[in-house]
């Protein structure tokens, strides 16, 4: 089921606007402090678990008078099972899902990967809080029995800020002590390096006549 409502303002008005209208509704299932504006002036809000989510949506709809999109969303999450079987199909993850955890599934929603060793890997794509119910819990798949691991999402890593004065990294312009002739990714100029080596390779005597 759907778990979040997502509310993206129209041009001439606001995500603040939006939180405004939305605290007039008085239908409940919706946690309007737990709300953030997720950026593109969008206002994100989370529902509460079993809730009547096309209910919520229409009163929030009415709210704004047209001066938003509105739309119900779910959000996914994948678990992780090692050491399947070398004949394991994805109809026996579905099967076990079923029989273990009263989870239905479609066959779209298992992936399986084959490891070096000829045993194989499953990922299994759920709704997250359903996902999160099961977590830590044990599956028996054909002759194994596996415990079900959340995949955690990898953070992204910012880029190292540069400086498009001297091209490096590891500054912005405005902390810049360069005459501006450098390299992004070294820390001196080559024509510099190059006129270095001429003086250092000269020797006193050359310069005397």
């Amino acid at each position: 089921k759907p778990d979040k409502i997502r509310i993206t303002a129209k041009e001439g008005s606001t995500f603040v606007a939006m939180y405004t209208e939305v605290k007039k509704v008085t239908v409940k299932g919706f946690d309007l402090l737990k709300c953030s504006n997720i950026g593109k002036n969008t206002l994100q809000i989370p529902l509460q678990r079993g809730v009547d989510s096309r209910a919520i949506l229409a009163a929030i709809e009415k709210a704004v008078q047209g001066k938003a999109t509105v739309k119900v969303i779910t959000e996914m999450g994948s678990l992780f099972l090692d050491a399947l079987e070398m004949d394991t199909k994805p109809e026996d993850v579905v099967k076990a899902l079923a029989d273990d955890h009263q989870v239905e599934v479609g066959i779209d929603a298992i992936t399986l990967r084959r490891r070096r060793d000829g045993h194989q890997q499953g990922f299994i794509q759920l709704p997250k809080a359903k996902a999160m119910d099961l977590v830590d819990k044990i599956l028996v798949v054909g002759l194994v029995r596996v415990r079900l691991a959340l995949v955690r999402e990898k953070p992204q890593l910012k880029a190292k800020a540069g400086c498009f004065k001297c091209k490096k990294i590891g500054h912005l312009v405005r902390d810049c002590q360069s005459n501006g002739d450098g390299d992004m990714n070294n820390e001196t100029p080559a024509k510099d390096l190059a006129g270095a080596s001429a003086e250092s390779t000269s020797s006193p005597s050359s310069s005397r006549t």
